[in-house]
């Protein structure tokens, strides 16, 4: 069974370049996915917002989630950490909520130290 679970935020480079890494954002995919349908959470990001973006996280050939970026009608990515963000994740295999976030903090810490305050705050 698929979960999915959604992130509004706004991104510092970091973070933003995470996601196009391990959750394969790109744009390759756009045409085959125009007509993509956003949940009913993404319409708190703008009246009108599009898929900017989106991929899958494979490990071993397994496929462990889908992502989808999705953005305003005015998000410019130039600028991105100054516009607000929805991350779609639909999981493929069963993961807690507390797996995720412990993961997450772990691959971040890979990337650059995280204050342990906010890192206990994610998990």
């Amino acid at each position: 069974m698929c979960k999915s679970r959604i992130s509004l935020w706004k991104p510092s480079l970091l973070q933003l370049s995470i996601v196009c890494m391990v959750g394969g954002a790109s744009n390759t995919g756009l045409a085959m996915s125009a007509g993509a349908i956003p949940p009913p959470v993404v319409q708190q990001l703008a009246q009108e917002p599009r898929l900017a973006g989106q991929g899958q996280m494979r490990f071993l050939g397994l496929r462990i989630y889908d992502a989808r970026l999705w953005v305003g009608p005015e998000f410019d990515a130039r600028a991105f950490g100054s516009y607000p963000l929805a991350l779609e994740l639909t999981y493929h295999r069963t993961f807690t909520g507390k797996a995720i976030a412990e993961r997450s903090v772990q691959e971040i810490e890979r990337q650059r130290t995280l204050p342990p305050d906010l890192a206990q705050r994610w998990t």
